[in-house]
């Protein structure tokens, strides 16, 4: 096969499906691994006061602390649902 080209065109899709899951799987690991080693870094550095003159420790130990959750489809669509009439003007 050539680099770019569609290499699921001859694989059931229920096969690429299953690939690209796993892949996914892995690179959802991979990012948590390199995030946990961003965060530990990003303290040793702060510790040692590399960022003193632009960030606190305390800034970066909250910076550090924060989480990235991912929102449901239901709370994305709370929040650009119109508010619900209460009264009408006749």
């Amino acid at each position: 096969m050539f680099p770019g080209s569609d290499i699921f065109a001859r694989v059931p899709f229920h096969v690429a499906h299953t690939v690209l899951d796993k892949d996914q799987e892995r690179l959802d690991f991979d990012t948590k691994k390199l995030q946990s080693f961003v965060k530990e870094k990003s303290l040793v550095i702060a510790e040692k006061g590399a960022l003193t003159g632009s960030l606190g420790l305390d800034t970066v130990k909250s910076l550090v602390n924060l989480t990235d959750k991912p929102k449901s489809t239901r709370e994305a669509g709370e929040l650009f649902q119109r508010p619900e009439v209460k009264y009408q003007l006749g």
